[in-house]
This record gives C-alpha cells, sequence and structure tokens, in this order.
C-alpha cells in the first residue's frame, strides 16, 4: 500500500478561535472532530512571521531560508522533488485564482451566490483524485487557502449566527472584529467539512493521513487593547494550529496496513515545541524520501504515537531581518536584530528592556510584562541562541 496525504494549510488561522485550541463558542466542529479522531500539536509556532516569508518554512525545513528564496520558487522546488521520487502531487493555491466573473458586480437576490475561490480550490482537489491514484501508488494533495487575511468578509448567515452572540459576550470581548473573523473560521471549517465528506463518499475505501495547519495567525478579540511590545512576534502571530488525523479507510486495508495514529492515541495533544519547519521533513518521513539539502525542522511522526518522546527544547523564530525570538516552554525572548551585518554586535544589558524583551510563558500570554532587567543572565544565556557571539 502506498502512503496518501491531503494537506490543507492556511496562510492565517487564528488558533484562538478553534474549538480543539479551547474556544468554546466559535462553530468549528469539522476541525474540531479531526482533532478528536488524531493527534493536536498544542505548541506549534511560526519559523519566519514576515508575510512574504511565513510560509516558506513548509518547503525549505528551515528558520532562516536565504534572501533570494521565495515561496513559489520553493514550493515548485519541492513538488518537483517529490516526483522525481515517484510522489504524484497536486498543489491547489486558491489565492492564484481568479475571481468569479461577476465577483465585482452587484448581485440581484434571485441569482445563485457565487462560489469562493476556496470553494472552487477544494473543488479542483477532488478533480484531482480522480487522477492522482491511477498515476502513483503513493501522492500528495496539497490545498493552500489564505485563510483569515484581510479583507475578512464571511458569508452574511455565518455572520448573522454570532451578530445574535454579541451581547451574550463578556464586555471586554464585545468586537465586531471578533465577529467577522469567527464566522470567517466558521464558514472555513465549514468547507473543510464538506470536502472531507465528499471526499469519503468518492474514496474512503482508501488509507489516508489529514493534515490541517497554519503558517501564520493573528490576534483576533481576547487580546489587550494596547499592541505588545513584541509586535508581530507576539503570541497571537506565532502560535499557529496543526493537526494531523489518519483514517485507515476500508476493512480490506486495515487489515493489511497498521494506522499512522493508533486507536490509543486518538484524540491526544502533544506539549513538546514543534515548528512549520518539521512539515517537510515529516512529508519525507510519511513518503520514505530522502532529501538531499539539510534542514532544521525534525520528523513529527516519532511524537505522534509516543507522547513521552522529548523534542527540542527551545526555537527560533525570525521576523525576517528585523527582528528574531527564541521560545522555551517557559520563556519567550524578542530582540531586535543588531546593526552589523556579520551580527557580531554584542547587547549588554543597557539594551534590556529596549532591543532585548523577555516574557514569562504561558502565564504572560500577551507579552505585557518584560522580565529581562530582573533576569539579567537568563536573557543574556537566550540571546547567545539567537546572535551567538565569536570567542
Amino acid at each position: 500500500m502506498g502512503t496518501n496525504v491531503i494537506v490543507l494549510s492556511f496562510d492565517v488561522m487564528p488558533l484562538s478561535l478553534l474549538g480543539c485550541y479551547g474556544n468554546e463558542w466559535a462553530l468549528t466542529p469539522h476541525f474540531d472532530l479531526l482533532a478528536w479522531e488524531g493527534v493536536t500539536f498544542d505548541q506549534h509556532f511560526a519559523g519566519d512571521v514576515a508575510p512574504e516569508r511565513r510560509e516558506l518554512g513548509w518547503w525549505t525545513g528551515r528558520t532562516e531560508a536565504p534572501p533570494s528564496f521565495i515561496v513559489p520558487e520553493a514550493t515548485a522546488k519541492f513538488l518537483k522533488r517529490l516526483r522525481k521520487r515517484g510522489i504524484e502531487c497536486c498543489y491547489v493555491n486558491h489565492a492564484k485564482l481568479e475571481p468569479a466573473a461577476n465577483a465585482t458586480k452587484p448581485v440581484r437576490k434571485s441569482k445563485k451566490r457565487q462560489p469562493t475561490r476556496l470553494e472552487r480550490s477544494l473543488k479542483q482537489g477532488l478533480t484531482a483524485l480522480e487522477f492522482l491514484p491511477q498515476r502513483s501508488e503513493s501522492w500528495l494533495l496539497w490545498l493552500q487557502s489564505d485563510g483569515l487575511t484581510e479583507p475578512i468578509d464571511p458569508p452574511p448567515e455565518y455572520l448573522e449566527l454570532y451578530l445574535d452572540e454579541l451581547e451574550d459576550l463578556p464586555e471586554d470581548q464585545r468586537s465586531l472584529d471578533l465577529i467577522h473573523a469567527a464566522a470567517a473560521v466558521s464558514h472555513l471549517d465549514h468547507l473543510f467539512g464538506r470536502f472531507r465528506e465528499q471526499y469519503e463518499e468518492a474514496y474512503g475505501g482508501e488509507e489516508l493521513i489529514w493534515i490541517v495547519t497554519a503558517a501564520g495567525s493573528r490576534p483576533v478579540g481576547f487580546e489587550p487593547d494596547d499592541r505588545s511590545a513584541a509586535g508581530r512576534m507576539s503570541e497571537g502571530f506565532i502560535h499557529t494550529p496543526l493537526i494531523v488525523g489518519s483514517s485507515r479507510g476500508s476493512a480490506e486495508n486495515k487489515s493489511k496496513t497498521p494506522s499512522l495514529i493508533s486507536t490509543k492515541n486518538a484524540g491526544t495533544r502533544r506539549q513538546q515545541l514543534v515548528q512549520t519547519i518539521d512539515l517537510l521533513p515529516t512529508l519525507c518521513d510519511l513518503f520514505d524520501v530522502e532529501w538531499d539539502e539539510p534542514f532544521e525542522g525534525r520528523s513529527l511522526l516519532p511524537l505522534l504515537n509516543d507522547a513521552a518522546l522529548t523534542s527540542r527544547n527551545q526555537i527560533i523564530i525570525h521576523e525576517s531581518q528585523r527582528r528574531a525570538g527564541v521560545r522555551t516552554e517557559t520563556e519567550f525572548l524578542v530582540c531586535r536584530a543588531p546593526k552589523k551585518a556579520d551580527r557580531r554586535h554584542a547587547f549588554g544589558e543597557d539594551h534590556f528592556g529596549k532591543e532585548v524583551l523577555l516574557y514569562r510563558k504561558p502565564e504572560d500570554r500577551w507579552e505585557q510584562h518584560d522580565v529581562s532587567r530582573m533576569e539579567p543572565d537568563l536573557t543574556a544565556r537566550l540571546l547567545q541562541q539567537i546572535f551567538p557571539v565569536p570567542r
């Protein structure tokens, strides 16, 4: 039996609006169901948060790809390498689809609603599945959506659903931005659920691995009014969802192949620190492909069935060439990149609280209390991990 994988990825998806990540009022039943059937990673973070580069980690497995790398070229390179190794691939990016012909014209109420670009890309994905299994024993279908990027424009029926709930929210959480975001996320959840249902009806006999993830997040509704000093490096932007599910298909397939995720581990969660750069080595591991370039990411397959395994003790996060951060299980340090090109600049304690900020995790969720001056030794040690000073 081959390996079949469907990835649904978002450029931006607020983790705080998903029920499987603790939200108690936004409706995301289909994402929640996948989490209940699979493994949810609670500490999944972006590698580079600059909007033009945040997806690069998926395709390179590195937090700091060369400046010359751009997402389309890295994506094409990734797909080409898999195909050379006998893995049939189909990548559908809904942002590349043209808007519907009459999308910019007024639509009469009597006319049928035009499908969104994501709906059309999911339809393309179902069409691709008619041919992928015929061309190769193992295949990858990757469906990319921009997710919750501006402007947020959910269908009216979803918006009306949440407007009725506005008065029931705590006063500090009553926000039209939050209502729009929740409605949009529920619509995306509905589209995913419908796509999964259509897949099961047409191809449910095959063993399949589902991966739902995002390259970045955005804070909506629950963050404090004053923006964190960490800027786009803050928790609301870098903490992103990752859910991996596995279905064993028909009874015949169940008797032949073990499931990627055993029944006893379905619905479990992992607290290890993982990143977007881990998706590439995970896919290489799934397809038994040796990559011909080094990457920093680590395969997540060992963690799927063994919660006791240890992983990295810290992760590095970049914002292009402007800022960088290091996240451990208990601290998050953010600093401005040194001005010197060779990065031999050493930060002194007089920079703490200005260019260098340290926050306790997870209690200081929104990075409101810098403790860098209170913990100078710890701050210096973490800083050394990002910008090592030659001895």
